[in-house]
């Protein structure tokens, strides 16, 4: 099971292949809240550049990914990474609305992601539309 393999000791280590699809899965559905406690560490910190947003502790995580009071939608187009850094370009889109480019880095470390990191432009949205989104 992935959950199982993200939680292993650093020596046992989840696979790329494991850390792939848990990523995938979370951001189809990034409000399940057995995810969020997969993937995040305890201390986690996600960042929002853009909007000088920063968000610490997986408690707030949880919190925030619960109430957003959007329906958010997201779809992966590349998604790179290796061991402790993943990286992933995606489609975002807001109740149905306008799609975003977004740049996404996850620095994990095991148990789960002490850090991320989510950037997206208003003027690439143009480019999601003809990108497949």
């Amino acid at each position: 099971m992935v959950a199982q393999s993200l939680e292993r000791s650093e020596s046992s280590m989840a696979t790329d292949e494991e850390i792939r699809v848990t990523l995938l899965r979370h951001w189809v559905d990034p409000g399940d809240q057995e995810l969020v406690k997969q993937i995040y560490h305890e201390d986690v910190v996600l960042e929002f550049p853009q909007g000088n947003e920063r968000i610490v502790g997986l408690a707030n995580v949880q919190a925030m990914r619960g109430t957003y009071p959007a329906a958010v939608a997201m779809t992966a187009r590349r998604v790179r990474g290796s061991g402790a850094l993943w990286v992933a370009e995606m489609v975002l889109a807001y109740d149905g609305g306008t799609k975003r480019f977004m740049w996404e880095s996850r620095g994990l470390l095991p148990p789960g992601a002490h850090r991320g990191s989510s950037r997206w432009s208003r003027t690439a949205a143009r480019l999601a539309d003809g990108y497949g989104g």
